[in-house]
């Protein structure tokens, strides 16, 4: 059986950062080309309500918060540098 989006993106959270979902909400869908290549990437992005401290977890070696002026915000992903970012700024969310 296949899972849908909320048992993955509740599987991802546990896995990669120890954390159990309460609820989710859609964001948004964003594409880029990936950063090793030619390959198309494609996210599906949510905002979560979720219960735990983050913890790093399969395929995270570091955790960390920051805001977009942080010394090491350019070490995000570059689709979340490009897009996820930006959006979230223009919709007054973060800074």
């Amino acid at each position: 059986m296949q899972e849908n989006a909320h048992e993955c993106l509740a599987r991802e959270l546990s896995e990669e950062l120890s954390m159990a979902v309460v609820s989710s909400a859609r964001f948004e869908t964003f594409q880029d080309i990936g950063v090793y290549g030619s390959h198309p990437l494609k996210i599906d992005a949510y905002f979560v309500q979720a219960i735990g401290e983050p913890r790093p977890g399969s395929e995270i070696s570091e955790a960390l918060w920051f805001h977009t002026k942080h010394p090491e915000a350019d070490r995000l992903s570059s689709i979340l540098q490009k897009f996820v970012v930006p959006r979230l700024v223009k919709m007054g969310l973060i800074d």
